[in-house]
């Protein structure tokens, strides 16, 4: 089925709202939107911004934990450097993800 261009504007809107208000933006998207191709869009582009939000909690969490119960500085940078490489990488692939999901919605 062939959506209008509205719809796909909706969609990749969606998808955009990653580099500002990436929860916000995706989720009323999701609850409001005009056809159930949006709401899919919205609701997928919802899930790709929650979780490097989940990510950076555990992450700030662990620091914290570990911080405030072992006070061994070395660990922490340990703890702390493999937390940033991982969240570094994760948002490549989430951005490589995301320009893939627009270029699909665009051309399709």
């Amino acid at each position: 089925m062939n959506q209008t261009s509205g719809e796909k504007a909706w969609a990749i809107v969606a998808y955009i709202s990653y580099f500002f208000l990436p929860i916000i933006v995706p989720l009323l998207i999701w609850l409001l939107g005009p056809s159930e191709y949006v709401k899919q869009h919205g609701r997928s582009a919802f899930l790709i911004s929650l979780v490097p939000s989940i990510i950076n909690i555990i992450f700030i969490g662990t620091l914290a934990i570990y911080g405030l119960g072992v006070a061994d500085d070395q660990g922490l940078v340990v703890i702390g450097m493999f937390g940033v490489a991982a969240i570094l990488i994760l948002n490549l692939v989430l951005l490589i993800w995301i320009i893939v999901r627009i270029i699909k919605v665009a051309t399709n």
